[in-house]
Protein backbone atom coordinates (compact mmCIF):
# COMPACT_ATOMS: atom_id res chain seq x y z
CA UNK A 1 0.00 0.00 0.00
CA UNK A 2 2.79 2.42 0.60
CA UNK A 3 4.09 1.79 -2.77
CA UNK A 4 0.55 2.70 -4.28
CA UNK A 5 0.66 5.50 -1.94
CA UNK A 6 3.89 6.71 -3.69
CA UNK A 7 2.73 6.08 -6.93
CA UNK A 8 -0.43 7.98 -6.61
CA UNK A 9 0.96 10.97 -4.98
CA UNK A 10 3.83 11.47 -7.58
CA UNK A 11 2.05 13.83 -10.09
CA UNK A 12 1.82 12.82 -13.40
CA UNK A 13 1.13 15.69 -16.87
CA UNK A 14 -1.86 15.28 -18.50
CA UNK A 15 -2.26 14.65 -21.81
CA UNK A 16 -4.07 16.50 -24.55
CA UNK A 17 -7.93 16.25 -23.96
CA UNK A 18 -6.45 13.95 -21.48
CA UNK A 19 -4.85 14.28 -17.72
CA UNK A 20 -1.54 15.78 -20.02
CA UNK A 21 -1.27 18.72 -22.29
CA UNK A 22 0.97 19.72 -25.40
CA UNK A 23 3.31 16.88 -25.21
CA UNK A 24 3.42 15.19 -29.16
CA UNK A 25 2.57 16.11 -32.58
CA UNK A 26 1.05 12.40 -32.87
CA UNK A 27 -1.48 12.75 -29.61
CA UNK A 28 -2.14 16.40 -30.22
CA UNK A 29 -3.97 15.10 -32.78
CA UNK A 30 -6.76 13.73 -30.75
CA UNK A 31 -9.30 14.07 -27.74
CA UNK A 32 -7.11 11.31 -26.02
CA UNK A 33 -9.58 9.25 -23.62
CA UNK A 34 -12.12 12.22 -24.29
CA UNK A 35 -10.97 12.44 -20.29
CA UNK A 36 -11.41 16.45 -19.73
CA UNK A 37 -11.93 19.42 -21.58
CA UNK A 38 -8.49 21.74 -20.35
CA UNK A 39 -8.38 25.27 -19.22
CA UNK A 40 -8.33 26.93 -22.63
CA UNK A 41 -12.25 26.47 -22.25
CA UNK A 42 -12.02 29.47 -19.25
CA UNK A 43 -13.41 32.48 -20.60
CA UNK A 44 -13.36 34.29 -16.98
CA UNK A 45 -15.34 33.88 -14.01
CA UNK A 46 -17.20 30.50 -13.85
CA UNK A 47 -17.15 28.98 -16.73
CA UNK A 48 -19.67 26.37 -17.85
CA UNK A 49 -18.30 24.15 -20.98
CA UNK A 50 -20.48 21.20 -22.77
CA UNK A 51 -19.30 19.15 -25.83
CA UNK A 52 -21.35 16.42 -27.48
CA UNK A 53 -20.16 13.86 -29.26
CA UNK A 54 -22.84 11.79 -31.38
CA UNK A 55 -21.67 8.42 -32.77
CA UNK A 56 -23.32 5.87 -34.92
CA UNK A 57 -22.09 2.54 -35.99
CA UNK A 58 -23.61 -0.14 -38.64
CA UNK A 59 -21.65 -3.01 -38.66
CA UNK A 60 -22.05 -6.66 -40.72
CA UNK A 61 -20.44 -9.42 -39.33
CA UNK A 62 -20.18 -12.35 -41.54
CA UNK A 63 -18.37 -15.35 -42.96
CA UNK A 64 -17.49 -16.91 -39.80
CA UNK A 65 -17.72 -20.60 -39.48
CA UNK A 66 -19.87 -20.55 -36.35
CA UNK A 67 -23.09 -21.69 -35.90
CA UNK A 68 -25.32 -18.41 -36.23
CA UNK A 69 -22.14 -16.27 -37.20
CA UNK A 70 -23.89 -13.81 -39.05
CA UNK A 71 -25.01 -10.19 -37.27
CA UNK A 72 -26.24 -6.78 -38.08
CA UNK A 73 -25.77 -4.46 -35.78
CA UNK A 74 -26.81 0.00 -35.65
CA UNK A 75 -26.13 1.52 -32.48
CA UNK A 76 -25.42 4.43 -30.73
CA UNK A 77 -22.44 6.05 -28.91
CA UNK A 78 -23.53 9.25 -27.53
CA UNK A 79 -20.94 11.46 -25.19
CA UNK A 80 -21.53 14.78 -23.20
CA UNK A 81 -18.64 15.93 -21.79
CA UNK A 82 -19.65 19.25 -19.33
CA UNK A 83 -16.90 21.48 -17.41
CA UNK A 84 -17.41 24.06 -14.81
CA UNK A 85 -14.03 25.87 -14.86
CA UNK A 86 -14.15 28.17 -11.41
CA UNK A 87 -11.10 29.64 -12.79
CA UNK A 88 -8.37 28.68 -15.07
CA UNK A 89 -6.96 25.80 -13.22
CA UNK A 90 -9.63 24.42 -11.34
CA UNK A 91 -12.62 22.51 -12.97
CA UNK A 92 -15.01 19.75 -11.97
CA UNK A 93 -16.01 17.57 -14.87
CA UNK A 94 -18.53 15.33 -15.85
CA UNK A 95 -19.40 12.67 -18.79
CA UNK A 96 -22.37 11.10 -19.35
CA UNK A 97 -22.84 8.06 -22.07
CA UNK A 98 -25.52 6.16 -24.09
CA UNK A 99 -24.14 3.27 -25.75
CA UNK A 100 -24.55 -0.72 -26.45
CA UNK A 101 -24.25 -2.03 -22.91
CA UNK A 102 -25.52 -5.63 -23.98
CA UNK A 103 -24.32 -7.22 -27.57
CA UNK A 104 -27.48 -8.52 -29.39
CA UNK A 105 -27.90 -12.06 -29.98
CA UNK A 106 -25.80 -14.55 -32.30
CA UNK A 107 -27.39 -14.24 -35.57
CA UNK A 108 -29.60 -11.30 -34.98
CA UNK A 109 -30.42 -8.23 -37.49
CA UNK A 110 -30.75 -5.32 -34.62
CA UNK A 111 -31.01 -1.60 -34.49
CA UNK A 112 -30.09 -0.01 -31.42
CA UNK A 113 -30.71 -3.04 -29.27
CA UNK A 114 -29.04 -3.14 -25.63
CA UNK A 115 -28.55 0.63 -25.25
CA UNK A 116 -28.05 1.88 -21.90
CA UNK A 117 -26.81 4.94 -20.22
CA UNK A 118 -24.42 6.06 -17.56
CA UNK A 119 -22.19 7.97 -16.42
CA UNK A 120 -18.76 7.33 -17.54
CA UNK A 121 -16.95 10.41 -15.51
CA UNK A 122 -16.97 12.63 -12.30
CA UNK A 123 -14.14 14.28 -11.19
CA UNK A 124 -12.18 17.48 -9.49
CA UNK A 125 -9.17 18.96 -11.77
CA UNK A 126 -6.44 20.91 -10.89
CA UNK A 127 -4.27 21.95 -13.81
CA UNK A 128 -1.64 24.42 -14.32
CA UNK A 129 1.41 24.91 -16.92
CA UNK A 130 3.37 21.84 -14.52
CA UNK A 131 1.30 20.18 -12.36
CA UNK A 132 -2.24 18.64 -12.57
CA UNK A 133 -4.50 17.04 -10.17
CA UNK A 134 -7.22 14.63 -10.24
CA UNK A 135 -9.58 13.08 -7.94
CA UNK A 136 -12.84 10.93 -8.85
CA UNK A 137 -14.17 8.62 -11.56
CA UNK A 138 -12.09 8.34 -14.24
CA UNK A 139 -9.79 6.22 -17.22
CA UNK A 140 -6.81 5.49 -15.41
CA UNK A 141 -3.62 6.60 -18.85
CA UNK A 142 -2.12 3.19 -19.88
CA UNK A 143 -1.07 2.95 -24.01
CA UNK A 144 -2.44 4.64 -27.54
CA UNK A 145 -3.19 2.09 -29.97
CA UNK A 146 -7.06 1.44 -28.80
CA UNK A 147 -7.11 5.07 -29.42
CA UNK A 148 -5.39 5.92 -32.44
CA UNK A 149 -6.36 2.81 -34.24
CA UNK A 150 -8.91 2.37 -37.48
CA UNK A 151 -12.45 3.86 -36.32
CA UNK A 152 -14.51 1.36 -36.57
CA UNK A 153 -12.45 -2.23 -35.76
CA UNK A 154 -9.12 -1.08 -34.35
CA UNK A 155 -10.42 -1.05 -30.97
CA UNK A 156 -11.82 -4.55 -30.90
CA UNK A 157 -8.67 -6.10 -29.08
CA UNK A 158 -6.83 -3.27 -27.66
CA UNK A 159 -9.96 -1.97 -25.45
CA UNK A 160 -9.42 -5.10 -23.77
CA UNK A 161 -6.56 -3.52 -21.70
CA UNK A 162 -8.28 -0.04 -21.56
CA UNK A 163 -8.52 1.39 -18.00
CA UNK A 164 -12.19 2.48 -17.44
CA UNK A 165 -14.42 3.88 -14.85
CA UNK A 166 -12.27 3.40 -11.67
CA UNK A 167 -12.22 5.61 -8.57
CA UNK A 168 -9.06 7.31 -7.34
CA UNK A 169 -6.96 9.95 -7.52
CA UNK A 170 -4.07 10.77 -9.47
CA UNK A 171 -2.16 13.15 -10.79
CA UNK A 172 1.14 14.42 -12.44
CA UNK A 173 4.17 16.66 -13.91
CA UNK A 174 5.62 17.50 -16.64
CA UNK A 175 8.63 19.46 -18.29
CA UNK A 176 11.09 20.77 -21.05
CA UNK A 177 14.55 20.40 -22.11
CA UNK A 178 16.52 21.76 -25.26
CA UNK A 179 17.52 17.60 -24.78
CA UNK A 180 14.37 15.74 -24.37
CA UNK A 181 11.66 17.81 -25.41
CA UNK A 182 8.56 17.74 -23.73
CA UNK A 183 8.40 14.72 -21.07
CA UNK A 184 5.40 13.72 -18.63
CA UNK A 185 5.06 11.29 -15.95
CA UNK A 186 1.11 10.37 -14.89
CA UNK A 187 0.10 7.78 -12.08
CA UNK A 188 -2.72 6.81 -10.50
CA UNK A 189 -4.27 4.98 -7.42
CA UNK A 190 -8.13 3.13 -7.79
CA UNK A 191 -10.11 0.74 -7.62
CA UNK A 192 -13.23 -0.35 -9.66
CA UNK A 193 -16.75 1.89 -9.56
CA UNK A 194 -19.25 -0.15 -7.31
CA UNK A 195 -21.06 2.89 -6.14
CA UNK A 196 -24.21 4.21 -7.48
CA UNK A 197 -22.31 5.89 -9.99
CA UNK A 198 -22.12 2.20 -11.85
CA UNK A 199 -25.38 1.81 -12.34
CA UNK A 200 -26.66 2.23 -15.99
CA UNK A 201 -30.45 3.26 -17.47
CA UNK A 202 -32.88 1.72 -19.55
CA UNK A 203 -30.91 -1.39 -19.98
CA UNK A 204 -29.01 -2.91 -16.88
CA UNK A 205 -27.34 -6.02 -17.92
CA UNK A 206 -26.96 -8.68 -14.96
CA UNK A 207 -24.36 -10.53 -13.35
CA UNK A 208 -23.66 -13.94 -15.08
CA UNK A 209 -25.09 -12.39 -18.26
CA UNK A 210 -22.77 -13.53 -21.36
CA UNK A 211 -23.87 -10.72 -24.01
CA UNK A 212 -23.49 -8.05 -21.41
CA UNK A 213 -20.66 -5.38 -22.42
CA UNK A 214 -21.36 -3.40 -19.20
CA UNK A 215 -23.01 -4.58 -15.85
CA UNK A 216 -25.88 -2.64 -14.73
CA UNK A 217 -24.49 -2.44 -11.45
CA UNK A 218 -21.22 -3.39 -10.33
CA UNK A 219 -21.03 -5.20 -6.87
CA UNK A 220 -17.80 -5.92 -4.88
CA UNK A 221 -18.88 -9.60 -4.52
CA UNK A 222 -18.57 -9.85 -8.73
CA UNK A 223 -15.33 -9.89 -8.60
CA UNK A 224 -12.88 -8.77 -11.37
CA UNK A 225 -9.63 -7.07 -11.13
CA UNK A 226 -9.75 -3.80 -8.82
CA UNK A 227 -12.80 -4.57 -7.58
CA UNK A 228 -11.74 -4.40 -4.40
CA UNK A 229 -13.53 -1.51 -2.34
CA UNK A 230 -9.43 -0.13 -2.14
CA UNK A 231 -7.11 1.83 -3.46
CA UNK A 232 -4.57 -1.19 -3.84
CA UNK A 233 -4.41 -0.86 -7.79
CA UNK A 234 -2.79 1.89 -9.97
CA UNK A 235 -1.23 2.86 -13.27
CA UNK A 236 2.01 5.01 -14.06
CA UNK A 237 2.86 6.87 -18.04
CA UNK A 238 5.70 8.14 -18.73
CA UNK A 239 5.23 9.96 -22.35
CA UNK A 240 7.41 12.27 -24.79
CA UNK A 241 7.75 13.93 -27.64
CA UNK A 242 8.80 17.47 -29.35
CA UNK A 243 12.25 15.84 -29.31
CA UNK A 244 14.27 18.62 -31.23
CA UNK A 245 16.52 16.44 -33.32
CA UNK A 246 13.59 13.97 -34.30
CA UNK A 247 10.50 15.81 -35.02
CA UNK A 248 7.49 14.09 -35.23
CA UNK A 249 8.24 11.34 -32.86
CA UNK A 250 5.96 10.54 -29.70
CA UNK A 251 6.78 7.70 -27.00
CA UNK A 252 4.68 6.22 -24.33
CA UNK A 253 5.99 3.82 -21.65
CA UNK A 254 3.11 2.47 -19.29
CA UNK A 255 2.85 -0.07 -16.51
CA UNK A 256 -0.27 -0.72 -14.48
CA UNK A 257 -1.33 -2.96 -11.38
CA UNK A 258 -4.61 -4.56 -10.40
CA UNK A 259 -5.64 -6.32 -7.56
CA UNK A 260 -7.77 -9.37 -7.75
CA UNK A 261 -11.24 -9.18 -6.58
CA UNK A 262 -13.41 -11.47 -5.22
CA UNK A 263 -12.77 -15.49 -6.98
CA UNK A 264 -9.96 -14.36 -9.24
CA UNK A 265 -7.11 -16.72 -8.65
CA UNK A 266 -4.32 -14.09 -9.57
CA UNK A 267 -4.02 -10.36 -9.25
CA UNK A 268 -3.45 -8.53 -12.70
CA UNK A 269 -0.31 -6.57 -14.22
CA UNK A 270 0.77 -5.22 -17.72
CA UNK A 271 3.16 -2.71 -19.55
CA UNK A 272 2.89 -1.14 -22.49
CA UNK A 273 6.09 0.38 -24.87
CA UNK A 274 4.30 3.00 -27.44
CA UNK A 275 6.01 4.85 -30.17
CA UNK A 276 5.20 6.48 -33.08
CA UNK A 277 6.92 8.68 -35.58
CA UNK A 278 4.93 11.34 -38.01
CA UNK A 279 6.43 12.23 -41.79
CA UNK A 280 5.37 15.11 -43.24
CA UNK A 281 5.78 14.13 -46.95
CA UNK A 282 4.32 17.49 -48.13
CA UNK A 283 2.36 20.11 -46.91
CA UNK A 284 -1.13 18.25 -46.80
CA UNK A 285 0.19 14.86 -46.38
CA UNK A 286 1.47 13.60 -43.13
CA UNK A 287 2.25 9.35 -42.44
CA UNK A 288 2.56 8.11 -39.00
CA UNK A 289 3.81 4.85 -38.19
CA UNK A 290 2.80 3.06 -34.48
CA UNK A 291 4.07 0.52 -32.97
CA UNK A 292 2.60 -0.71 -29.73
CA UNK A 293 3.59 -3.83 -27.33
CA UNK A 294 1.73 -4.76 -24.65
CA UNK A 295 2.08 -7.71 -21.75
CA UNK A 296 -0.09 -8.84 -18.40
CA UNK A 297 0.13 -11.35 -16.45
CA UNK A 298 -3.05 -12.88 -14.70
CA UNK A 299 -4.79 -11.11 -17.38
CA UNK A 300 -7.98 -9.97 -16.21
CA UNK A 301 -7.47 -11.95 -12.57
CA UNK A 302 -7.23 -14.85 -14.99
CA UNK A 303 -4.75 -18.05 -15.25
CA UNK A 304 -3.51 -16.75 -18.76
CA UNK A 305 -0.96 -14.05 -19.85
CA UNK A 306 -1.47 -12.34 -22.80
CA UNK A 307 0.56 -10.31 -25.07
CA UNK A 308 -0.50 -7.96 -27.69
CA UNK A 309 1.30 -5.96 -30.93
CA UNK A 310 -0.11 -3.49 -32.90
CA UNK A 311 1.23 -2.64 -36.01
CA UNK A 312 -0.52 0.62 -37.31
CA UNK A 313 -0.59 2.95 -39.96
CA UNK A 314 -2.01 6.31 -40.20
CA UNK A 315 -2.24 8.53 -43.24
CA UNK A 316 -3.81 12.46 -42.92
CA UNK A 317 -4.53 14.13 -46.52
CA UNK A 318 -4.83 17.56 -46.13
CA UNK A 319 -7.24 18.16 -43.11
CA UNK A 320 -10.36 16.83 -44.37
CA UNK A 321 -9.08 12.51 -45.07
CA UNK A 322 -7.74 9.69 -42.46
CA UNK A 323 -6.88 6.50 -43.79
CA UNK A 324 -5.54 3.80 -41.54
CA UNK A 325 -4.52 0.44 -41.69
CA UNK A 326 -3.82 -1.87 -38.58
CA UNK A 327 -2.64 -5.25 -37.91
CA UNK A 328 -2.88 -7.02 -34.02
CA UNK A 329 -1.78 -10.52 -33.32
CA UNK A 330 -2.82 -11.25 -29.76
CA UNK A 331 -1.36 -14.13 -28.19
CA UNK A 332 -3.15 -16.40 -24.92
CA UNK A 333 -0.88 -18.55 -22.67
CA UNK A 334 -2.72 -20.92 -20.43
CA UNK A 335 -1.14 -21.50 -16.98
CA UNK A 336 -1.84 -23.48 -14.19
CA UNK A 337 -3.17 -26.73 -15.33
CA UNK A 338 -5.10 -25.38 -18.18
CA UNK A 339 -2.24 -25.35 -20.22
CA UNK A 340 -1.84 -24.39 -23.88
CA UNK A 341 -1.57 -21.35 -26.21
CA UNK A 342 -3.50 -19.53 -28.49
CA UNK A 343 -2.94 -16.97 -30.89
CA UNK A 344 -5.96 -14.34 -32.45
CA UNK A 345 -5.43 -11.94 -35.29
CA UNK A 346 -6.96 -8.69 -36.33
CA UNK A 347 -6.49 -6.94 -39.31
CA UNK A 348 -8.19 -3.43 -40.10
CA UNK A 349 -8.70 -0.72 -42.42
CA UNK A 350 -10.52 2.73 -42.26
CA UNK A 351 -11.23 5.94 -44.11
CA UNK A 352 -12.90 8.60 -42.21
CA UNK A 353 -13.49 12.03 -43.91
CA UNK A 354 -14.22 15.10 -41.87
CA UNK A 355 -16.43 18.06 -42.45
CA UNK A 356 -15.32 21.72 -41.45
CA UNK A 357 -18.47 21.86 -39.54
CA UNK A 358 -17.66 18.86 -37.10
CA UNK A 359 -19.17 15.86 -39.16
CA UNK A 360 -17.50 13.08 -39.70
CA UNK A 361 -18.42 9.88 -42.14
CA UNK A 362 -16.31 6.59 -41.56
CA UNK A 363 -15.92 3.34 -43.06
CA UNK A 364 -14.18 0.42 -42.73
CA UNK A 365 -13.47 -3.39 -42.96
CA UNK A 366 -11.66 -6.16 -40.75
CA UNK A 367 -10.54 -9.65 -40.70
CA UNK A 368 -9.97 -11.72 -37.33
CA UNK A 369 -9.76 -14.54 -36.31
CA UNK A 370 -10.88 -15.60 -32.62
CA UNK A 371 -10.43 -19.07 -30.70
CA UNK A 372 -9.31 -20.62 -35.08
CA UNK A 373 -12.82 -18.98 -36.29
CA UNK A 374 -12.11 -16.65 -39.18
CA UNK A 375 -14.45 -14.01 -39.58
CA UNK A 376 -15.14 -10.09 -41.44
CA UNK A 377 -17.31 -7.23 -41.09
CA UNK A 378 -17.91 -3.94 -42.85
CA UNK A 379 -19.29 -1.10 -41.54
CA UNK A 380 -19.41 2.72 -41.59
CA UNK A 381 -20.10 5.56 -38.45
CA UNK A 382 -21.34 9.04 -38.62
CA UNK A 383 -19.21 10.95 -35.90
CA UNK A 384 -20.86 14.68 -34.91
CA UNK A 385 -19.35 16.93 -32.42
CA UNK A 386 -21.65 20.07 -31.21
CA UNK A 387 -20.29 22.83 -28.94
CA UNK A 388 -22.52 24.36 -26.86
Amino acid sequence: MRRVAAISLAVAAVLANGPAAALSPFLEQTPYQRLALLPGEYRGAPTLVDLATLRFFAIDTFGSQAPDGRLANLYPDLRNNTALFLDRRFSLQLMTRLGQVESPAPGSSTAFAGTGGYIEHLFARYQDDTVTAFAGKFDPFVGIAWDRAPILFGQDFNAAYRLKEKIGLGGGLAATSALFGRVSFEASAFMADSTLLSQSVFTAPAFGDPRAKRLGHNRLDYGGVSNTGRLGSWAASLTGGHVPDLPGLSWMVSAEFQQAGQNNPRDESGWIVSLAQEFRLADDLRVTPLVEYAAFRGYHGNDQDVAFLTAMLETRIGRQWIVNLAMTPRTIENVGNAGGTSRDQLFTAGIVHVFDFGLELGAGFKRQRVAGDWSNAVGATVNWRIRF
